[in-house]
């Protein structure tokens, strides 16, 4: 479906989940109730009675795509899971080395707590 759209192609979809996450009915396709022969058949009929009346929606679905699934929105949006979901980690010598160790861990920091922890810059 998403490469129909990247190219310009006037996508019909059904009303379901991973459809309804990308196609807008009306905006950037074109949408249909699930197992609904007459809706399907009565869109691909008029789609193709009058291929350029739904220019518009093809303009907006190229350029949809381009703007949420490019390389550069995925690069992206991964940065953006990822600074989201690490946490630095509190390591003590003795969590890490064991309870004979005494030195703290090279680049851990005191905060404050009595526990050492690592920071990464």
């Amino acid at each position: 479906m998403l490469e129909a759209m990247a190219t310009g192609c006037l996508v019909i979809g059904s009303r379901t989940a991973p459809v309804e996450e990308v196609l807008r009915d009306g905006e950037n396709g074109l949408m249909v109730d699930f197992f609904d022969v007459k809706d399907i058949a009565q869109r691909v009929i008029d789609a193709l009675e009058s291929p350029g009346a739904n220019g518009s929606l093809r303009e907006q679905a190229i350029r949809g795509v381009a703007a949420r699934f490019s390389r550069r929105a995925g690069l992206e949006q991964y940065r953006n899971l990822v600074q989201r979901s690490w946490r630095p980690q509190a390591l003590t010598d003795k969590e890490t080395l064991g309870a004979e160790a005494s030195t703290p861990i090279q680049g851990a920091v005191e905060n404050g707590d009595g526990r050492n922890e690592r920071r990464f810059h």
